[in-house]
């Protein structure tokens, strides 16, 4: 049986890691565009900056994650393409992410789609387009230039891609 996800929390915990990450990085600049360099306020500013930056990062490293964990443990029964471990452990493998990442973002749609045709649910199909934009944004962020804005279009998009992850395992939750 599916397990419903919370959407609230999941959108909650995003955003306010996102607000805490903003909040530092105002904090500094505005501490900085206030006090020398050297003022001894900096070094406190610095290390809160610092966490607040790196809270988010983990967060947006961990969080897509566990969506793939979660969005692929909702359609097996043995003919989806991959399980949620190869799903998010394969994302960790050196040059194969980059195909492996368009396989398991890209493809779930079509995996979803055969499932609940196998199953006869009373479902939407799933649109390819929202998932496939992912990990486009995702190859593209260490390039240059482009790099920043991707990176930046991956952040924002995030939640967007979370709500329709948790209301399509929602859906698949509601048949057992």
């Amino acid at each position: 049986m599916t397990k419903k996800m919370n959407k609230k929390l999941y959108l909650g915990i995003y955003l306010a890691s996102f607000l805490l990450a903003a909040a530092a990085l105002f904090a500094a600049l505005l501490s900085g565009l206030t006090f020398a360099e050297k003022h001894p306020v900096m070094v406190p500013v610095r290390i809160v900056t610092g966490i607040g930056v790196v809270q988010f990062l983990l967060v947006a490293v961990v969080y897509p994650l566990v969506l793939l964990a979660k969005m692929w443990g909702a359609i097996q029964d043995g003919s989806a393409r991959t399980t949620p471990g190869k799903a998010v452990g394969f994302l960790f493998i050196p040059f194969f992410n980059l195909y492996w990442v368009f396989n398991v973002w890209a493809g779930f749609p079509t995996d979803y789609n055969d499932y609940v045709t196998r199953r006869g649910l009373p479902v939407e199909p799933l649109s390819r387009n929202l998932y496939l934009a992912y990990p486009i944004l995702l190859v593209l962020s260490p390039l240059p230039i482009i790099g920043i804005l991707s990176a930046v279009a991956s952040i924002l998009f995030l939640p967007v891609l979370a709500a329709n992850v948790c209301d399509t395992v929602n859906r698949l939750s509601e048949f057992g």
